[in-house]
């Protein structure tokens, strides 16, 4: 047994401040009997609200790091819990070192996570969160879980590694470690730290299923000097597109023991300086002082150092200069000519945590207009698209909600779509998108023409798609309430969600990029793109959608979209349904139906329905039916016909739902939506 705590108040300082002693913490979990609750079995071990037995977390044999017990935290539900377990710190530092350690086992196919509170009182500041995701992927947030700080750092799965968290609280440098390897530094906006929160938690989609052992830290507080000014942190943005404006805050704070009276602050980008020069000012130990640089700095390509420094504290006597400079890592992205990236969200009104969806997916959309294809496919309420919610769910590796497909590539969680959407902008596309469209305002029918012209020769299966968005939608029905897990900051904050109560009424919620139709089916239209192109030809593919009564055209929008050989997403483009129509409508290369020929009736239908249509030369004609999943479920083959034809189509057999009918005459490959009601 290896179980050791130790911690002593000394006195209050000015402003309240508290120095607190050194202090040692240690627990092997090996004095505990297995199948005791942490927080009820130890002096020191806590759960978020009060040593509850309802949300502790068991001592557990069934994995250890050293000895034969370990914590163990398993959910089943997507929402996380109940487990949610306090080890407090035995107060809220913010000035000397801190190092947090222990080891971690997270079981393969799920995930973990924890966080760091500022304040003794859990639940009012979130330090940092740290997820654990099901791929081996560390992310880490700071600020309350809205700053993304350390973004796709590795961890091993299943198998035990040591954790890290190194802090230099006075200066305000944290590092994360793994297995004594850094994977991420960064200063933090919330520079406190008072306990960790263990939840049976697991990001993107995944349940929580991991144990801790060998739980230790450390602290040795502030030694102050008599004038000691620190470069305390550097605030930007630290990625962007080539070219960004980004303002630059540095903090300055007084470590020492007398007033800080003036000081220059001077940026260094590497190839030119600004200066800021402070004077009358007071700042008392402790306090810190905002310095807004006048001019932002200018993203260049690649990765650069942001470099401040703090010079003439107090006219030249700072008695420790060597913690006056700090550098911000920086990297920007130059996007490829005519690239755009789609994330495709999983989202539902139903889905509690969905609203960190809402919230990443808005700021990517606010930050990268010119180059972002946001798509929220929901599930399970009055937005939902069977189609596009089937296609998606059914994606490999696709464990739960909220959870975004990057490029039909990777599956991440929300908060973690930044870095690789800019990484992404950089891969060069085969071909650039243009959406074109021509609009009936009395019969709601709209016509898209998806085009892509190539930029090189390509060969092998490439499809087109359009995919019709709604923003500002709304509902008055219970549906359109979302559910909202960061209801009075429990969970940190979250854009404003925090505010916001735990069911936000219909009335308060307006919904952005909605998918109202994947028009080509999930994997795209077949036959859209030739077997092989040459650089410089072009493609098209035709599609109809018919507005109903609860659409607005004038918030309607159209992605078009291209897809690889392996189903992922090599580039598309994104119009407003009234750039589409100024873009005009191009018919597709080889049409031999007549334009707005094609109908299918009855619809809906049952038994049999027909396809109606006229030829404007003689084609082979086949039909093929896909259902919601995007399965095949029927192939027919009709042979040669030419002029106005009337075929029948026999759906007895199928099961109830929305199918997507492609009709093939010649080359030319024409969808519509058919409803199926036995």
């Amino acid at each position: 047994m290896q179980k050791n705590y130790l911690l002593s108040l000394l006195t209050l300082l000015l402003l309240s401040n508290i120095a607190y002693s050194q202090a040692t913490f240690s627990d092997d979990f090996e004095s505990y009997t297995v199948g005791q609750t942490i927080g009820v079995a130890s002096p020191v071990w806590g759960t978020w609200s009060g040593n509850l037995a309802s949300e502790d977390a068991p001592v557990s044999n069934e994995q250890a790091h050293s000895g034969t017990n370990s914590v163990k935290f398993y959910t089943t539900s997507a929402s996380g819990g109940p487990s949610d377990v306090i080890l407090p710190f035995g107060g809220a530092y913010n000035t000397g070192d801190f190092n947090l350690q222990m080891w971690m086992y997270v079981v393969t196919g799920r995930g973990a996570y924890f966080n760091v509170q500022a304040n003794t009182t859990t639940g009012q500041k979130w330090s940092a969160d740290l997820y654990f995701d099901l791929n081996g992927k560390l992310n880490v947030n700071a600020d309350g879980n809205t700053l993304a700080v350390i973004v796709d750092a590795n961890y091993p799965v299943g198998k035990w590694f040591k954790l890290n968290i190194v802090t230099d609280l006075s200066s305000n440098k944290w590092k994360v470690l793994v297995d004594d390897v850094e994977v991420g530094a960064f200063a933090n906006p919330s520079n406190q730290l008072a306990s960790i929160d263990l939840f049976a938690y697991g990001p993107s989609g995944s349940l929580g299923h991991y144990y801790i052992d060998d739980v230790s830290y450390t602290y040795a507080p502030l030694v102050k000097k008599p004038n000691d000014a620190v470069m305390y942190g550097i605030s930007s943005r630290t990625i962007g597109l080539t070219g960004d404006q980004l303002p630059v805050t540095a903090t300055v704070r007084n470590i020492g023991v007398n007033p800080i009276t003036s000081f220059d602050v001077i940026l260094d980008n590497g190839s030119s300086t600004q200066t800021v020069n402070i004077t009358n000012q007071n700042i008392a130990s402790l306090g810190v002082y905002k310095a807004n640089l006048p001019n932002p700095y200018t993203l260049i390509d690649g990765p650069q150092n942001l470099k401040v420094t703090i010079a003439n504290v107090n006219g030249g006597t700072d008695d420790n200069p060597s913690n006056n400079e700090g550098v911000a890592t920086l990297r920007g992205y130059t996007p490829a000519p005519g690239k755009h990236v789609v994330v495709e969200e999983a989202t539902g009104t139903w889905c509690q945590w969905c609203v960190r969806g809402i919230v990443y997916m808005a700021l990517m959309r606010d930050r990268y207009p010119d180059h972002f294809v946001g798509i929220g496919v929901h599930n399970a309420d009055p937005m939902a698209i069977a189609e596009y919610d089937g296609g998606l769910t059914a994606t490999p590796g696709f464990s739960g909600f909220p959870s975004v497909l990057l490029q039909r590539k990777t599956l991440l969680d929300p908060s973690a779509i930044e870095r690789p959407i800019l990484e992404e902008l950089t891969i060069p596309a085969p071909a650039t998108l243009l959406n074109g469209a021509d609009y009936d305002a009395t019969t709601g029918i709209l016509k898209v023409s998806v085009s892509a012209q190539f930029t090189q020769a390509v060969s092998g299966v490439y499809r087109l798609n359009a995919v019709i968005l709604e923003d500002e939608v709304t509902g008055t029905a219970s549906g359109y309430a979302q559910k909202n897990a960061y209801a009075g900051g429990a969970n940190g904050v979250m854009g404003g969600f925090e505010t916001k109560p735990s069911t936000i009424p219909a009335s308060q919620m307006v919904y952005n990029d909605v998918a109202r139709a994947i028009l080509g089916g999930f994997y795209g239209l077949d036959n859209s793109v030739p077997g092989s192109v040459a650089a410089g030809e072009t493609a098209t593919a035709n599609f109809t959608f018919t507005l109903g009564t609860d659409n607005d055209f004038d918030k309607m929008h159209i992605a078009g979209i291209l897809y690889g050989p392996d189903g992922e997403i090599v580039n598309a483009t994104l119009t407003t349904a009234d750039q589409a129509v100024a873009n005009g409508f191009v018919s597709a290369v080889s049409d031999v139906v007549a334009a707005n020929s094609l109908r299918i009736a009855p619809n809906p239908a049952s038994g049999i329905t027909y396809v109606n249509l006229a030829l404007t030369k003689p084609a082979d004609i086949s039909v093929r039916l896909f259902n919601a999943l995007g399965q095949e479920v029927r192939t027919l083959h009709y042979g040669n016909f030419s002029g106005s034809q009337i075929l029948p189509l026999d759906v007895t057999n199928l099961q109830n739902g929305v199918y997507t009918v492609q009709v093939i005459a010649g080359a030319q490959t024409i969808s519509e939506k058919l409803v199926v009601r036995n």
